[in-house]
């Protein structure tokens, strides 16, 4: 990129905003999300591949909350549900930064699939709650 200024503001974790269930989260503390497809080269005669095949289209995602955001989702639930039976939603992700584009990301149709919590004697720190997702795709160009 020539146009980038030296000493620019480039985008950073205070750039980002997370919204789920048609709400901002403001006690979220990490979100990791990829896709992928893998691919496969063909032989034919000779040495040199002739060409490739694509298998199927995968994406991941995890988001670790403050236990105070998954609570709060979790009293927003019917009695006797939890939130394995939420119905799949999209999670959007928007980098915000005056400097640079707005980038917009959508994780779409997720599920909760496990919810993990541990605190330990002596620490200082907010109670994590790690929540990975199964992603039917991601829209990197929302």
């Amino acid at each position: 990129m020539d146009d980038v200024a030296i000493n620019g503001l480039l985008y950073s974790w205070a750039d980002i905003r997370i919204s789920l269930l048609g709400r901002d989260i403001a006690g979220i503390l990490a979100i990791d999300y990829s896709d992928g497809q893998t691919t496969k080269p063909v032989y034919g005669r000779g040495k040199k591949r002739i060409g490739r095949v694509s298998g199927m289209y995968e994406a991941s995602a995890s988001i670790t909350l403050e236990m105070s955001e998954v609570e709060a989702i979790n009293l927003s639930l019917p009695a006797g549900k939890s939130i394995y039976d939420i119905a799949p939603f999209d999670v959007t992700v928007v980098y915000v930064n005056a400097e640079q584009l707005l980038i917009t990301h959508v994780l779409k149709q997720c599920v909760f699939t496990k919810q993990d919590r541990s605190s330990k004697a002596g620490e200082v720190k907010e109670i994590e709650v790690k929540l990975p997702l199964d992603v039917a795709e991601i829209d990197w160009a929302a």
